[in-house]
């Protein structure tokens, strides 16, 4: 049974923990990416400054990381010990996602078919393509295995669609508009995440072998 929002957080961090876990079966080289829930007050403030940083360098406005106890996760990706890179994954609830905010008309229209929706936000990766692709492996895990999701969706940069569709097979759910949170256009992309799992999950799939792109703005 997924667990999603009207779950408590300590049954929702048991949950991802055992996820985690999975990733110390083997160890870890030392050039190796780990991802780690941002629990702790060292990985929040790592993210944080990560995220402020990068986005800081693209012109865009970012508040400190705050997310809701009830549906938010916060990814951390560290190679020898220093933060590479960050992602936050919200499940859908009552207090909705982020891109309500500017698109809740197509997300409404996603609901009322039944869908479960989720939203990765808040994406930060400092030129490692290892980080993104773990970041976005460990993501998809959580998607699938724990909230039981069907849509992944995400708030970009006009110019970065391209990128997006190309890398992850991202389809534009809804046009551009202005983001309010970073105070610049914004596009709505949106992922099945069946799709998600064939094009970026399996072995060889296509966010191995790309480059890293810009952050996602939101």
């Amino acid at each position: 049974m997924a667990v999603g929002f009207t779950d408590s957080r300590a049954k929702l961090q048991s949950k991802l923990r055992e996820l985690g876990a999975t990733q110390s079966d083997h160890p870890a080289s030392a050039s190796q990416i780990t991802v780690n829930l941002a629990i702790a007050r060292i990985d929040l403030e790592a993210a944080a400054f990560l995220l402020e940083s990068l986005y800081a360098e693209h012109g865009y406005r970012v508040s400190r990381l705050d997310p809701s106890p009830a549906s938010d996760v916060i990814l951390v990706a560290r190679q020898r010990g220093e933060a590479v890179g960050t992602l936050t994954l919200r499940a859908d609830g009552p207090a909705g996602l982020r891109a309500d905010e500017s698109y809740g008309v197509e997300l409404a229209g996603v609901r009322a078919l039944g869908r479960r929706a989720c939203e990765l936000s808040r994406f930060a990766v400092a030129g490692n393509a290892a980080a993104i692709r773990a970041l976005f492996g460990f993501a998809y895990r959580i998607v699938r295995e724990v909230w039981e999701s069907t849509d992944v969706f995400i708030e970009v940069n006009p110019r970065h669609v391209a990128f997006y569709r190309r890398v992850f097979g991202f389809a534009i759910a809804g046009g551009e508009r202005t983001c309010a949170r970073v105070l610049a256009p914004s596009v709505l992309l949106r992922l099945e995440v069946a799709a998600f799992e064939a094009r970026n999950c399996a072995p060889g799939g296509r966010a191995t072998s790309r480059s890293i792109g810009p952050p996602a703005l939101n």
